[in-house]
């Protein structure tokens, strides 16, 4: 998952401001292209093959962690590097009991013909005595391969007040009637409970581009 550009561009003085241009790579949302869906406060993991991956930004001149997998190439201006990192540190472990929590809820409600499936994509189906193996590699197998925002009351200050720990999928939840100009932007986030939007080019293709905009950006609080 790439570093998604804002739908406005930002003040070259002070990047922290928005101008009232849009960003070049916007263009398409401006010219109603797209779909808006829910961006969720939390931090972005990657699930591939049962595998859990963490969302790691590498600093200018620093060295990636051992494991790291790039997402995109440096930034040019910053010199950040994002990508993926294993979830075996400690300060993982509320991100890997998100996981673990979506999957059993995913094997709970798995009908007859998902779970022989799953029996047969596991490892260890073999030596399980013919049971569904539940350990933490396969377990996660019952996710299926993408991105996702760990969410939950130990992460991040749980912005989005969840009372347990949970994956979701980026794109699974569309927003309607989102505007696209910005005062009709904060007119949206100051009735919305919702950290941002992010637009999809096409729903169906992970990899398509994207554009986002928060209410903090807008300098909007969200309602409570």
């Amino acid at each position: 998952m790439k570093k998604i550009s804002a739908l406005f561009s930002r003040d070259p003085s002070n990047p922290r401001i928005l101008t009232d241009d849009y960003h070049p790579a916007a263009a398409w949302v401006v010219a109603g292209e797209g779909v808006a869906t829910r961006k969720w406060d939390g931090t972005a993991v990657l699930v591939r093959g049962g595998v859990l991956f963490a969302r790691h930004d590498v600093k200018r001149g620093k060295a990636p962690p051992p494991g790291f997998e790039p997402a995109q190439d440096p930034d040019p201006n910053t010199g950040h590097h994002p990508g993926w990192v294993p979830t075996t540190r400690r300060e993982d472990a509320w991100i890997r009991l998100a996981a673990f929590t979506t999957a059993e809820s995913i094997e709970k409600s798995a009908s007859v013909p998902e779970r022989t499936d799953f029996f047969h994509r596991s490892p260890h189906h073999t030596n399980n005595g013919g049971r569904l193996c539940r350990c933490s590699t396969c377990l996660l197998l019952w996710i299926e391969d993408g991105t996702y925002e760990a969410c939950g009351p130990k992460i991040g200050g749980n912005p989005e007040r969840l009372t347990e720990h949970r994956l979701i999928r980026h794109g699974r939840d569309l927003l309607v009637d989102v505007p696209r100009d910005k005062e009709g932007l904060v007119r949206f986030f100051s009735t919305h409970d919702v950290e941002g939007v992010v637009w999809w080019r096409d729903l169906g293709d992970p990899d398509c581009d994207k554009i986002k905009i928060t209410a903090s950006a807008l300098g909007v609080q969200r309602p409570r």
